[in-house]
């Protein structure tokens, strides 16, 4: 697919248009393609989107990004993962 660059958007709009993919579960991109092909080809836009996230559903997804960034149970011992990965590579 080709990549579409739009200079000087807006604010107004993209603004709008960041909030109507978040509500529909979608990255700006999804979102601005599927406007574009319903405005173009007559797709009409509710016909692949997503069932809207629950509230809990939207909490576990925050909590496990959330849980990227805590710290090991337990501390890492740097020799040992660096030496697997050099016997890895060899």
């Amino acid at each position: 697919m080709d990549t579409i660059l739009i200079e000087a958007l807006d604010p107004v709009v993209e603004r709008k248009l960041r909030q109507r993919a978040a509500e529909h579960g979608l990255s700006v991109s999804q979102e601005a393609e599927r406007i574009l092909a319903e405005a173009l080809m007559g797709v009409p836009i509710t016909a692949s989107s997503p069932a809207p996230l629950t509230d809990e559903e939207k909490q576990a997804r925050v909590q496990r990004l959330l849980s990227y960034a805590r710290k090991p149970d337990q501390p890492i011992d740097w020799k040992a993962e660096s030496d697997a990965i050099w016997d890895f590579l060899e």
